[in-house]
């Protein structure tokens, strides 16, 4: 996890970063806030998976 938010943040300072690569960073830096913040926030719930849960 490191080495990818490495990679990323270095590639996105250097405006390197593909379009859906800047998404990806862009709401990975909001996740992480948000865990930073409170890890218990609405936003960082998930949705059940049927699959998973059977």
């Amino acid at each position: 996890m490191e080495a990818l938010w490495q990679d990323l943040s270095t590639r996105q300072q250097a405006g390197r970063l593909g379009k859906d690569e800047e998404k990806f960073f862009k709401k990975l830096v909001k996740v992480l806030g948000y865990l930073s913040a409170d890890p218990r926030h609405n936003s960082l719930s998930s949705h059940e998976i049927s699959d998973l849960s059977r």
